[in-house]
C-alpha cells in the first residue's frame, strides 16, 4: 500500500523544510548523501529542542495541521532496526523488538513505491524511521536493507511468531499505538491447528481453547475435520468407493449415504444438535 500521491508530495515537502531547519542547526551536518541526512535527523531528533524551536518559530509559515504533524513525528516516530514482513497482497509489517522483549508490529505504508521495490527480500532487517502521517505509519524516506539471509526454517519460525502476535496483539496502524486488542481466540486457535508442528506443540493452548467455548469447540472440530478429509477420502476411494456423501467429525466419518439430504438426515439423528455445525463433508 502506498499514501496518496498528494500525501506523499505533501510529506516530502514537509520533511524537506525539516531538514533544512536541521541543517541550520547543526552547522557539522551538510545532510547532502542519504548517510548524511540520516546521520542529521538521528542527532535532530535526539534533542526535542530541534523541532519545538522549528513548530514555535514557524519559519515556512506552514498551517497549524502541518505544525502538527511535524510535532508529532518528534513525539511518536522513532528510530530503530525492523524485520520486515510481506503480509497479505502489498502490506509490509515491520517488527519491532524494545528493549523490554515485548514485540510489536507496525503496517507501514510505502510514500512512492512499494516497499516490495525497495526492500531485496523477505523477511529483511531494515534500519529506519517510522513516523505518523495523516492516520497511517510511513518511514522518513530512507530505508537501509541489512543483506542478512535466512534460512527457509527461521523465516518460518519468524512468520509463526508473527500470526501468533496478531491474534494475540493485533497490528498497530497508527502513532502513537492505540490500546491493545484483546486476543482473537479463533485466530489464535486457526493459528494453533495450522500446522502438525504447531498442533504437537500448542497442544495444552489448543485443548484450553476449546474448553473456553462452545464456539471455539465446533472451530476446532471444523479445522481438524477438513484436514482429515482429504485422507479420509483417499481412504474411500481406494476401497472402491466412487459416489456418495460421507459426514465427518473430527477424524472419524459417521454416516454416509448416496445424496447429502439423505446423510444429512442420517447425521441428524446420530450426531447431537451442538454438533451439527462441526461437520465437514465429503464428496466422492
Amino acid at each position: 500500500m502506498l499514501l496518496s500521491p498528494s500525501d506523499a508530495q505533501d510529506f516530502f515537502r514537509l520533511i524537506k523544510l525539516l531538514d533544512a531547519w536541521f541543517r541550520s542547526r547543526l552547522l557539522r551536518y551538510p545532510g547532502i548523501t542519504l548517510q548524511e541526512i540520516r546521520d542529521l535527523r538521528a542527532a535532530a531528533f535526539a534533542d526535542p529542542a530541534h523541532v519545538r524551536a522549528y513548530v514555535s518559530e514557524n519559519p515556512d509559515g506552514l498551517s497549524q495541521a502541518e505544525l502538527e504533524s511535524i510535532a508529532a513525528w518528534q513525539e511518536h516516530g522513532f528510530a530503530a532496526r525492523f524485520l520486515v514482513y510481506e503480509h497479505r497482497k502489498d502490506r509490509h509489517l515491520f517488527s519491532h523488538h524494545p528493549e523490554q522483549g515485548n514485540m510489536k508490529l507496525y503496517e507501514v505504508l510505502g510514500l512512492t513505491q512499494s516497499i516490495s521495490e525497495i526492500v531485496p527480500f523477505f523477511p529483511c532487517y531494515v534500519q529506519t524511521r517510522l513516523l505518523p502521517f495523516r492516520d497511517h505509519i510511513i518511514t522518513d524516506g530512507i530505508m537501509a536493507p541489512v543483506m542478512m539471509h535466512f534460512s527457509t526454517r527461521m523465516a518460518r519460525s519468524f512468520m509463526d511468531e508473527v500470526k501468533e502476535h496478531i491474534a494475540r496483539h493485533g497490528i498497530i496502524t497508527r502513532l502513537p499505538a492505540e490500546a491493545a486488542s484483546a486476543p482473537d481466540d479463533a485466530a489464535l486457535l486457526k493459528h494453533y491447528l495450522s500446522t502438525a508442528a504447531n498442533r504437537r506443540d500448542y497442544a495444552c493452548q489448543i485443548s484450553d481453547l476449546r474448553q473456553q467455548s462452545a464456539a471455539l469447540n465446533i472451530q476446532y472440530l471444523q479445522q481438524t475435520g477438513k484436514q482429515h478429509s482429504k485422507a479420509l477420502k483417499a481412504s474411500l476411494t481406494r476401497k472402491g468407493l466412487t459416489q456418495g456423501f460421507f459426514a465427518v467429525l473430527e477424524d472419524t466419518i459417521i454416516t454416509g449415504a448416496a445424496t447429502k439430504a439423505a446423510a444429512a438426515t442420517a447425521a441428524a439423528e446420530l450426531v447431537p444438535p451442538g454438533l451439527q455445525d462441526a461437520l465437514v463433508w465429503i464428496k466422492l
